[in-house]
Formats: C-alpha cells, sequence, structure tokens
C-alpha cells in the first residue's frame, strides 16, 4: 500500500458514475439471488410482492423491493435456527460472530456475521479511515467497552486493515484511558461524540491535563446522531 495514495482503492474510489451504477446494481442482483435462494424469511418477503431475482434487471426494479425493517427481524429471533430465524442466509455453522445493535429503541437486533462478513465491514470501515488520514504508523487508541454491541468492532480491524496500531482501551476508566493515550503517545482515536467531549473535559477539570496536549490527530466519531 502506498501510503502517498488518495484513495484506499483507487480502482473502485474512481469509477465512471456509469461504471459504478453497473457494479452497484450487478451486486445488488447477485445478492438478491443469494437471499432468495438461501432464507426463508427472505424468499417469502419476495414472493409476496411478486419478484424473483429474474425480475432485477434495473435500477427502477430494485424500488419494488421490500424493505426489512428491525421489527420484522425481532419477530423471528429465538425461532430455528436458533437464535437469529429464518433471515439467515448461511448455514448456522458458518456463523463465527455474534454481535447485536445497542438496543436503543427495542429488543436488540442479532447480528450473525461469517468471517467473510468480517472482511466486507473491515473493508468498509477502511475506506472511511482512510480517507481521514489514518495510515501504516498511527497508534490508535479505541476507547470502547469490546462487548456484544457491534459499534467500534470493525473500526478496530479496519485499523489493523491498514496497518495502524491499535490499543484497546475497554476495561479502562476514562482518567485511566487518558494516561495511556498520553503513556502510549497514541495518534488517533475513536468513540462516540459525546464520550470524546466528555474525555477533554475530564482531562481539563480533573487531571489538570491539556487535552490538545496528547497529541492525537485524527478522531473518528461514530453511533450517535448529529
Amino acid at each position: 500500500m502506498n501510503q502517498g495514495q488518495r484513495c484506499w482503492n483507487p480502482y473502485l474510489e474512481t469509477l465512471t458514475r456509469e461504471e459504478l451504477h453497473r457494479l452497484q446494481l450487478q451486486k445488488f442482483k447477485r445478492i438478491f439471488h443469494w437471499a432468495y435462494t438461501h432464507s426463508r424469511f427472505h424468499r417469502r418477503l419476495y414472493e409476496k410482492a411478486g419478484l424473483t431475482p429474474a425480475d432485477i434487471t434495473s435500477f427502477e426494479d430494485i424500488r419494488r423491493v421490500p424493505k426489512v425493517d428491525k421489527s420484522m427481524l425481532r419477530d423471528i429471533q429465538g425461532k430455528a435456527p436458533f437464535p437469529y430465524g429464518d433471515a439467515l442466509c448461511v448455514p448456522l455453522e458458518e456463523v463465527v460472530e455474534f454481535r447485536q445493535t445497542s438496543g436503543t429503541t427495542g429488543q436488540p437486533v442479532y447480528q450473525p456475521d461469517t468471517w467473510q462478513d468480517w472482511e466486507w465491514w473491515s473493508e468498509c470501515w477502511a475506506f472511511v479511515l482512510w480517507a481521514q488520514g489514518y495510515r501504516p504508523g498511527d497508534r490508535v487508541f479505541i476507547p470502547f467497552g469490546y462487548n456484544v454491541f457491534v459499534a467500534f468492532w470493525a473500526g478496530h480491524y479496519a485499523a489493523e486493515k491498514i496497518g495502524c496500531e491499535v490499543v484497546p482501551g475497554g476495561v479502562l476508566d476514562t482518567q485511566a484511558r487518558i494516561l495511556k493515550i498520553r503513556e502510549v503517545r497514541a495518534t488517533a482515536m475513536m468513540a462516540t461524540p459525546t464520550y470524546i467531549l466528555g474525555m477533554a473535559e475530564t482531562a481539563r477539570r480533573k487531571m489538570d491535563i491539556d487535552p490538545t496536549s496528547l497529541g492525537i490527530s485524527k478522531i473518528t466519531c461514530a453511533g450517535e446522531p448529529g
């Protein structure tokens, strides 16, 4: 990887609009076919809408595809194959990671992932982190609980994929995290916006540390609106 290159994936990120649309349609048709043929939940949903894979030939056809919302996924959770229900599109033995949503708006939605899914997750985040200036040699501090909530897991793996050194600050309290950032000379971090602001306030008011002196040059925020 050339650290000076502008894009993480120069091929995909420099496609013309027409080339991008062709690729998007190709990928959508492939994933629609996979869901239709491998998931009883999706097949029922699409057949009810009068759709089969052969019907998806253009972007206009995509507008006819029914949406899946969280309530639909909650309704099938706990059924076979347990605990994900029949929306699962792979054999249960291929699932290697359990994650779930935060539960802010109701019962958490379970997220089963294969190793291919995690490769996709980290690749998507790598696009973002590279665009934000993350590079091999960055030391990335992640003050995240590392629990069943999916949150910054993908950011962790993406930073590693780029070539960064990741420092997980999961079990530390806020003041210990601030001290660890200073101790290891972290250059970047990821957290929710309010937690970043809270850390800065704690450093300034409770520890007499100027947050700007810690050496963090890149901050990736996610997980909260606005």
